[in-house]
């Protein structure tokens, strides 16, 4: 697989305006290397610590899944696949 394949995460029950990839990947282009979501939004309670030139908040940035994620293949290694590490980490989190 090419690393630098883009993947595109997106709700099964939702209409996204005609534009939306030619947006993210505009994006993508002006700031190599992250993730492009087209909505974020803070945590209660979180304070933003970075901005970027556009001034959106950079850290902390979550990025809200249901309005579309844009990333690339190569963000990940084959540690994605280590299943039983998810698991571990899902279980400290939820005891």
């Amino acid at each position: 697989p090419d690393p630098s394949t883009y993947i595109l995460v997106v709700d099964d029950d939702m209409v996204y305006h005609p534009t939306l990839v030619d947006r993210l990947l505009r994006h993508s282009l002006r700031q190599p290397g992250a993730m492009i979501g087209a909505m974020a939004y803070t945590s209660a309670g979180a304070v933003c610590r970075r901005r970027d030139s556009h001034g959106t908040c950079v850290v902390p940035n979550l990025v809200h899944s249901t309005f579309g994620i844009l990333f690339q293949r190569r963000f990940f290694d084959a540690g994605i696949f280590n299943y039983a590490a998810a698991a571990k980490a899902y279980a400290n989190l939820r005891p």
